[in-house]
C-alpha cells in the first residue's frame, strides 16, 4: 500500500503558557510548589503558585493539571483577578487539547479570550486567538485556523510581541504547507519565524520550523534537506512535549524510502514518549506508523492489531483523517485474513468518514456562500436607505435656505445690541479687574515661593524612589556577609570550647584569630551598610542644604551602583557594562552630597536609557557601556 504522507498541525507549543520549555519529570519543583501553596494566604501570588502547578503536571497527569487549574479558576473569581481567572481557563483549555477533547478545550480557550478582552490585554488575546486556531488546525478545519493564525498575527505585530509573531510564522508555514500551490508561501512564512525565533533563541519555535522544513523538501522530493531538516527538530526537542511529532515524521520518512528498520525504532519510540505524556493525537499517529510498517512486512495479524488501537483512540478524540486511515487499514488486512465480513463493515465505515470529511468541506463553503448572500442583502438594503437619506436632504437644505435669512438679520440685530451694552460694561469692570489682578498677582507670588518648596522637595523624594530599588539591592550584600560570619563565628565558638575542654591552647589560639577575623568583616559590613541608609537619610533630608568634606569618588561609585541596581531591579532583562576611571589625587571636596547625588543619579539614568536604544551612531548595540571618569585639572574637578 503506498502510504499517503499526512502533514501534522505543527502547533502544540503555541498551547505552553509558562516557559517553553519542558522536562518530563518536575518532582523537586512540584514539592517546592506544593510547600509555597500550604502557607500561602488566598491572594494573587496563590493563584499563581496554583497555575505553577497546573503546569507542572500537564506532562504527568492532566487530570491533576486540571485540578490545579480549576482551583485557580475559583480562587480568581472569589478575589475577583480577572487576568488569573483567565490563565486558568487557558490552563483547561490546553490541558483538554492534550487529551484530544476539542470542543472542551475551545469552551476553555473562548472563555479566556472575553476575559482578556475585557481587561485590555493584547498579550493575552493574541495567545487565545493562537491557540484556538491550532485547535482547529489539529481538526483539519483550515479556514477558521488560518483566520485565527492570521488575527493573533495582526496584534502581536501591533504590540511587537516577536515570540508570538514567530511562533504564528510556524504555523501559517504549516497550514500553507498543506497544498502544493501554496508551498512558496509556506516557504517565506517558515524562513521569517527561522530568523526571528534563532534571534531569540527559542528551541521549541526552531524545532517546529525545522520539521515544517523537512516536510516541505519531503514533499518536493529533496531527501538530504529532508532529514537534516527533520533531524535538527528532533534535537531541538529533546525532553520537549513535541518530541513525539517529530518521531513520528521521521519515521514516516523513513518508511516511504522502505527503509523499515530505521522507521520501525522512530515510530516505537514516539509511541512511549507519547503514552508518558497522555498524548492521545501522538499514540495514534505512532500506531498508524507501525501497522502500515507491518502491512509493508506482510504480518497482517499484528498490523491488524495495531489499526484496531488507533481507530479506538481517533475515534475517541474525533480525528478524522486518522479515523479514515485506521477503517482503510483495518479494510485491507481484514481482507488479506479472510475475513471479508469485517472487512466489508471496515471498508463502508471508511467510505462513511472519507464522505463526511466531504460533507463538512461542502457545508464550509454553502456557510461562505450564505454568508455572502446575507452580505450582498444588506448592502441592497443600505443602498435603498441612501437614497431616501439623500430625498430628505434636499428638502431639509430647502427649508433651511429661507430659515437663513432670517436668521442673520435677527442676529446682525442682536450683535450691535451687545456691542454697545458690552461698550458701556467693560469700562465699569476695567478698574474692578485692575485692582483684582494686583492682588492676584501678589497672591501668586506668595503660591510661587511654596510651590517652588514643595518640587524642590518632590524632586528629592522622586529621585529618592529611584533610588530604593538599588539601595535595596546594595544593601543585601553587606547583610548576607554578616549573617554568614556571624553563623560561621557560632560554629567557631562551638569548636573553641571544645579545644579549651581538650586544653589544645594552639589550636584554640588560631581559632580565636579566626573569629577575630570574622568580627572585623563583620564590622566592616556593617559600616557598609550604615553608610549606605545614612546616604538614604541624607538624600531625603529635608531644610537648608549644607556643604561639608565628601570623597567625589566614592559619591560617583555610589550613585552609580545604585542606579544601575535600581533599574535591574524594574527591568531584569537590562544590562551594561560599567567601567570607571576615577582620579585618586582629587581627595576631599566640600559640597552638599545630596545635591551632587541627584545631579549623578539623573546623569546616570540618561546614560543607561542611552545605552538600552537601539545601535545609533556607532553603539554596539550587542555589548552597550557606561563610562564614568573623574579628573582633577588645576584647581576644578
Amino acid at each position: 500500500m503506498k502510504r499517503k504522507i499526512i502533514i501534522l498541525p505543527l502547533v502544540m507549543f503555541l498551547l505552553i503558557i509558562f516557559d517553553p520549555t519542558y522536562v518530563f519529570t518536575q518532582d523537586p519543583i512540584i514539592g517546592s510548589l506544593r510547600t509555597i501553596l500550604q502557607v500561602q494566604k488566598e491572594d494573587s501570588m496563590k493563584v499563581k503558585a496554583l497555575l505553577d502547578l497546573s503546569k507542572a503536571y500537564l506532562n504527568i497527569s492532566s487530570d491533576t493539571a486540571k485540578m490545579y487549574a480549576f482551583l485557580a479558576k475559583d480562587l480568581s473569581e472569589k478575589i475577583k483577578f480577572d487576568r488569573g481567572k483567565a490563565n486558568a481557563l487557558k490552563s483547561l483549555g490546553i490541558a483538554y487539547h492534550y487529551e484530544g477533547r476539542y470542543k472542551d478545550a475551545l469552551d476553555f480557550l473562548n472563555k479566556s479570550l472575553s476575559v482578556f478582552e475585557s481587561i485590555g490585554d493584547k498579550y493575552g488575546e493574541a495567545n487565545m486567538f493562537s491557540n484556538i486556531g491550532a485547535i482547529y488546525s489539529t481538526q483539519g478545519e483550515d479556514e477558521p485556523a488560518l483566520y485565527n493564525f492570521l488575527k493573533s498575527l495582526h496584534i502581536a505585530e501591533q504590540i511587537n510581541d516577536k515570540y508570538r509573531i514567530a511562533t504564528l510564522c510556524t504555523n501559517l508555514g504549516a497550514l500553507y504547507l498543506k497544498k502544493s500551490v501554496t508551498y512558496n508561501k509556506a516557504r517565506e512564512f517558515l524562513l521569517r519565524g527561522l530568523k526571528m525565533s534563532e534571534e531569540l533563541g527559542d528551541k521549541e519555535i526552531i524545532g517546529s520550523i525545522n520539521l515544517n522544513l523537512g516536510d516541505l523538501y519531503t514533499n518536493k522530493n529533496l531527501d538530504d534537506s529532508a532529514i537534516l531538516y527533520l533531524n535538527n527538530a528532533v534535537q531541538n526537542w529533546q525532553n520537549n512535549r513535541n518530541l513525539p511529532v517529530a518521531l513520528n515524521f521521521l519515521g514516516k520518512f523513513y518508511s516511504n524510502k522502505k527503509q523499515y528498520n530505521l522507521a520501525y525504532i522512530k515510530f516505537t519510540d514516539a509511541f512511549k514518549i507519547a503514552t508518558k505524556l497522555k498524548s492521545n493525537l501522538d499514540i495514534t499517529q505512532s500506531l498508524l506508523g507501525l501497522a502500515n510498517i507491518l502491512y509493508q512486512q506482510q504480518q497482517f495479524i499484528e498490523a491488524n492489531k495495531y489499526y484496531k488501537k488507533a481507530e479506538l483512540i481517533a475515534r475517541e478524540i474525533d480525528v478524522k483523517e486518522e479515523l479514515k486511515e485506521a477503517y482503510y487499514g483495518l479494510a485491507l488486512t481484514s481482507a488479506k485474513l479472510s475475513d471479508f465480513k469485517a472487512a466489508y463493515s471496515y471498508l463502508n465505515n471508511y467510505s462513511i468518514i472519507k464522505d463526511s470529511i466531504y460533507n463538512i468541506a461542502t457545508d464550509k463553503k454553502l456557510s461562505g456562500l450564505e454568508y455572502n448572500f446575507d452580505i450582498k442583502n444588506k448592502e441592497s438594503k443600505i443602498n435603498l436607505l441612501q437614497k431616501d437619506k439623500e430625498l430628505q436632504d434636499l428638502n431639509l437644505k430647502k427649508e433651511k435656505s429661507a430659515k437663513t435669512g432670517i436668521t442673520i438679520a435677527l442676529g446682525l440685530i442682536f450683535i450691535i445690541a451687545v456691542i454697545i451694552f458690552r461698550y458701556y460694561r467693560v469700562k465699569i469692570k476695567t478698574n474692578n479687574i485692575l485692582n483684582k489682578q494686583n492682588q492676584d498677582i501678589n497672591e501668586a507670588y506668595r503660591e510661587l515661593k511654596a510651590t517652588q518648596a514643595q518640587l524642590i522637595q518632590s524632586e528629592k523624594m522622586a529621585s529618592l524612589g529611584e533610588l530604593t530599588a538599588g539601595i535595596a539591592h546594595e544593601i543585601q550584600n553587606p547583610l548576607n556577609f554578616i549573617n554568614n560570619f556571624s553563623e560561621v563565628n557560632a560554629e567557631l565558638i562551638d569548636e573553641l570550647k571544645e579545644q579549651l575542654a581538650t586544653s589544645n591552647r594552639q589550636e584554640a589560639l588560631l581559632i580565636a584569630d579566626n573569629i577575630k577575623e570574622n568580627e572585623q568583616k563583620i564590622n566592616h559590613h556593617g559600616k557598609r551598610a550604615d553608610a549606605i541608609v545614612k546616604a538614604m537619610l541624607q538624600h531625603s533630608r529635608t531644610g537648608t542644604a549644607i556643604k561639608e568634606a565628601t570623597n567625589i569618588n566614592a559619591l560617583a561609585d555610589e550613585y552609580l551602583r545604585l542606579a544601575y541596581q535600581g533599574l535591574r531591579a524594574k527591568d531584569p532583562s537590562f544590562n551594561v557594562t560599567i567601567q570607571t576611571d576615577f582620579d585618586e589625587s582629587i581627595g576631599m571636596i566640600a559640597m552638599v552630597p545630596q545635591d551632587i547625588g541627584r545631579v549623578l543619579l539623573n546623569l546616570y539614568n540618561n546614560a543607561f536609557y542611552a545605552a538600552s536604544l537601539p545601535s545609533k551612531g556607532g553603539y554596539n548595540k550587542n555589548n552597550p557601556t557606561v563610562w564614568v571618569k573623574t579628573k582633577k585639572e588645576d584647581n576644578k574637578v
